[in-house]
Order: structure tokens, then C-alpha cells, then sequence
């Protein structure tokens, strides 16, 4: 880009094209700037202490998009209504309509695209609880079912207030105490998604404890989805037998999931993997404090997040991508004002199925091709089209060790890519040559 003004690129690692909120310091931002995009169409923005935030829209997959923040646009910035509402405790954003309570916890959710109530009646989600943890062996590795005999919740200590309310996202902040721990809470409504984060910076200092954040959702299903490397898993959400009641504690990655025939509710995380599903209670384990064998095992500060999302279907319509969006958010950089070379939008590969992830690009081992990895998320198969940003030599599938296992792959007419089939969960692996 050239002219005045700062060029910002948003950076897209995954396979699909995707828009997402970006926030990264400008420098000479705090008088007031206006974002434009690739086509010079000025985007919804906010700035606050020379940090510009706003949804960059259609950013390519496995690419880049450049928007050029320009400066004198605080009158403009202030002719643009933001799209939430403020009622007392009631929130309401493009997708949702939210009731909080004091403590940061939802009494109501309302999705307001499909006209449903995501919680129960009388019941709260996010909902900090504490328990006391006295495994009778191994505690540091051990979790047993009575913990849930004795449960605390939090204390409020500063009660919620509204940070920010931009055209872009809404920010709302609570602090809850317990013990002699501290939790503030940041919750960051957006106005592109349904997506609700609740991010978190902990001074956690207590002992053989185990905090937990239950969200009850108003969903009917005999089966819990949890979120597993290149796959997913299912539990049962009832303890009917004594086999269900021995795995009361689940292990799962970047999401959970409880879903009817139309409609679900997701709990995501960014760096938490223990979970619980009764009923229709989703709940994470977050902290944990044995004394054996480190009697000051993990006290101090934890930074977490994790988020609601209700979503219409069941979580192959969007737990996966919102899952991978929220562990691999879109990377916004400063650069200096140049022409280049690639035009303010390219793609460097993109994948053609919903259900197909490209989740790895790597120099080969043993020389200058591409290493390409794709994965099946959904449990389906079918044809799949890998496009890339040049026409390669050569494509030859490969394992994991990089070493050829079949014919050359068919590459398209085009040029600029190639074909496959895949089946249910599969990895496959492709050495490109260019």
C-alpha cells in the first residue's frame, strides 16, 4: 500500500477463509483513525489508548489481507452506532440477548437468530465452583467422584461493570474472590459472532482444590462431543452404569459439546482439557492444587479463556472451526507503507470440504519440498480439492515419516493444486513439488 497511513496485514493460518476480531497497537492511533479494507471500504473500528481493534472480514485461507488504518477519523468513528444495547444487566448484541448477574454468571441467554432459550429456566451458567480435592492416593495425578460431595462458589469482590462498548465488541469485567485466590474475569461479546469469551487472569493460591465452570444448557441428549486430536469422541451423559460412573472425569481439547437434532451448545477452551457432562451440565476443570509431590504446584498466575458458543445444528456446523478460531486467533502486524509484490489479499493453499482440515505445512525433511497434512474433522468422506497459490511438479502422498506410499496424486486441470478422496477421520499426508 502506499499514501498516508499505516498498513496492517491480518494473517489467516488455517484452511478456510474466516473473519475474525483483531487488536494490536498503532502507533499514532489515539487522535482517531478510520480501517479500511483490501478495497478501500472503511470497516467498523474502535480505538482506545492508540490500540485499534475491529473485525477484519474475509481474510483468505492459509493468507493474508492487508487494511490500511488512516488517521482523522474520530468524528467519523462517532457517527457509527455500536450495535449493542445496555439495559441494566441485559445485554443484547446482533446474535444474543444476555441476563448477567452481579458475579459475571448468565441467569439468560437468548439466540436470537433462532428465537431459543440457550439455558434452562432458574438455572446460572458460568458459574465458578470450588471443590475440595483429597484423592487418597497420587493426588497430583488422581481425581475421584467425591470430590462433588462438598462445592463452594466464588465471592464477588468488584462487580460487573461495562469496559467498552464499540462497534465491534463489548467488554465486560467482574472480580470474584475465593479463598485466598483472585479471579478477574474479562467477558468480550463480539458483533460478528454468537461467540461469547470469557477470558481470565488468576492469582490462584489455594490447596488440594479443584475449581471448575459449570454451564447448565437447556439441551436434551443422552450423549456428550468432546473434541480429540483429528477426531472427536462421545460419552454418555448419564451414569447408568458403573462403567459410565467410572469415567466422570473426560478428556477432551478445544471443545464440548451438547447438541439436539437442530440446535447445540459449545463450551470452548484454549488450554484446558478436563471436563464433566451430567445431564445437561457442561462442566471444565480449570485449577487444581495438590501438595505431594510439589506442595506449591501451580500457584501463582494462570491466563485462560474459554467461551460459550450456541450454534443451529449439531457441532459439525461450526464447533471445529470455532474451536480451532479461538486456539489460533487471526495474527493482525504493523508494517511500513510499500507496494509489494502479491496485492493486498492472497491465498497460499485452501482446502474445498468443510469437513477437510489443512493443518500442516512443513519443509520437508530430507530436502526443499512441502510437506501438506490434511485431516478429516467431521466422520465423513468424499472428494477433496487442495487449490495452492502455484502450480506444483509433482504431488505424491506419503506417511507421516514422509515417506511415499502410493502413485503420484492426479493434480487438477488448472494446475494449481490437486485431488483426493478421504475417509472418515483420516490423515492424509502429500509431498509437493514445485
Amino acid at each position: 500500500t502506499q499514501g498516508e497511513g499505516t498498513p496492517m496485514v491480518v494473517f489467516n493460518t488455517l484452511s478456510w477463509e474466516r473473519s475474525g476480531w483483531v487488536s494490536l497497537e498503532v502507533p499514532g492511533a489515539e487522535a482517531g483513525c478510520i480501517v479500511l479494507d483490501a478495497d478501500g471500504d472503511a470497516v467498523p473500528s474502535s480505538v482506545s489508548g492508540g490500540v485499534v481493534s475491529f473485525v477484519a472480514q474475509g481474510v483468505p485461507s492459509m493468507g493474508y489481507a492487508v487494511f490500511q488504518v488512516v488517521p482523522g477519523g474520530s468524528e467519523a468513528a462517532e457517527e457509527v452506532e455500536t450495535p449493542f444495547t445496555v439495559e441494566g444487566r441485559v445485554v443484547t448484541t446482533p446474535s444474543l440477548r444476555l441476563e448477567f448477574e452481579p458475579d459475571g454468571s448468565l441467569s439468560r441467554v437468548t439466540d436470537l437468530s433462532m428465537e431459543r432459550e440457550v439455558l434452562p429456566a432458574v438455572s446460572r451458567a458460568n458459574v465458578l465452583q470450588f471443590f475440595e480435592d483429597k484423592p487418597a492416593n497420587w493426588e497430583a495425578w488422581d481425581v475421584e467422584p467425591h470430590y462433588q460431595d462438598k462445592v463452594w462458589e466464588a465471592e464477588v469482590a468488584e462487580p460487573l461493570t461495562v469496559l467498552e462498548n464499540t462497534p465491534d465488541h463489548m467488554t465486560l469485567a467482574v472480580t470474584l474472590s475465593y479463598g485466598k485466590s483472585t479471579f478477574r474475569q474479562t467477558i468480550r461479546l463480539y458483533a460478528h459472532t454468537a461467540r461469547v469469551d470469557f477470558i481470565h487472569d488468576v492469582e490462584w493460591r489455594e490447596q488440594r482444590t479443584l475449581a471448575k465452570v459449570a454451564f447448565p444448557v437447556d439441551i436434551r441428549s443422552s450423549r456428550a462431543t468432546f473434541d480429540i486430536s483429528y477426531g472427536a469422541i462421545e460419552r454418555p451423559t448419564h451414569q447408568n452404569t458403573s462403567w459410565d460412573q467410572a469415567r466422570f472425569e473426560v478428556c477432551g481439547h478445544q471443545w464440548a459439546d451438547l447438541s439436539e437434532a437442530d440446535y447445540g451448545v459449545s463450551v470452548l477452551n484454549d488450554c484446558k482439557y478436563g471436563w464433566d457432562v451430567l445431564g445437561n451440565v457442561i462442566r471444565l476443570s480449570l485449577l487444581r492444587s495438590p501438595m505431594s509431590p510439589d506442595p506449591v504446584a501451580d500457584q501463582g498466575a494462570h491466563k485462560f479463556t474459554y467461551s460459550l458458543y450456541p450454534h443451529a445444528g449439531d457441532w459439525k456446523t461450526g464447533s471445529v472451526r470455532e474451536g480451532r478460531d479461538l486456539n489460533t486467533p487471526l495474527l493482525p502486524v504493523v508494517t511500513a507503507p510499500h507496494t509489494g509484490e502479491w496485492g493486498a489479499r492472497r491465498s497460499f493453499a485452501a482446502v474445498d470440504r468443510a469437513n477437510a482440515l489443512l493443518d500442516c505445512v512443513k519443509k520437508a525433511e530430507d530436502g526443499d519440498d512441502v510437506i501438506l497434512r490434511v485431516v478429516e474433522t467431521h466422520g465423513a468422506r468424499g472428494p477433496v480439492t487442495v487449490t495452492l497459490d502455484r502450480a506444483p511438479k509433482q504431488v505424491t502422498e506419503c506417511d507421516l515419516l514422509e515417506e511415499p506410499t502410493g502413485d503420484t496424486v492426479k493434480r487438477l486441470a488448472s494446475g494449481e493444486g490437486f485431488a483426493f478422496a478421504i475417509t472418515p477421520f483420516e490423515v492424509k499426508t502429500f509431498r509437493v513439488t514445485f
